[in-house]
């Protein structure tokens, strides 16, 4: 990846509303640059779809953060066919390393939170979990 592409991309996540034109200002390229670095970003899956954060996210999902869980056995299918059933888990991830799935949620209530866990926990194959809870976005 080129030093303009990853300079684009820190500007998306900064702004990702922002303009070509606002773009290319802020980058000091032109705007056919930027617009030519956007469609291969695009077309390569370097970039691969935008979001929206709202003021009103926290009211939505009060808490939000990561479950790391650790698994014994080959309970990796079935543990995250059991996690994509809950409304309450915006991403599901497996790894490599300590921990074998790390899982994104967002709920309303510290007493939602606990129920989540209690679930995860209540999973056979599940060994461990540890959970960390984001506090503000310093992007």
């Amino acid at each position: 990846m080129e030093d303009i592409d990853s300079a684009l991309i820190a500007e998306l996540r900064r702004n990702g509303r922002a303009t070509v034109s606002e773009l290319a200002s802020n980058l000091g390229v032109a705007r056919a640059t930027v617009k030519t670095h956007m469609d291969r970003l695009l077309k390569s899956g370097d970039i691969v779809g935008f979001t929206v954060v709202t003021d009103k996210e926290p009211e939505a999902a009060a808490l939000t953060g990561l479950i790391t869980i650790a698994l014994e056995g080959a309970a990796i299918e079935r543990v995250v066919s059991q996690l994509r059933n809950h409304r309450e888990i915006t991403s599901i991830r497996t790894t490599h390393g300590v921990w074998d799935i790390i899982v994104e949620f967002g709920v309303s209530t510290v007493v939602d939170l606990d129920n989540v866990l209690a679930m995860i926990r209540e999973q056979n194959g599940v060994t461990r979990t540890e959970t960390s809870i984001y506090l503000r976005n310093r992007l």
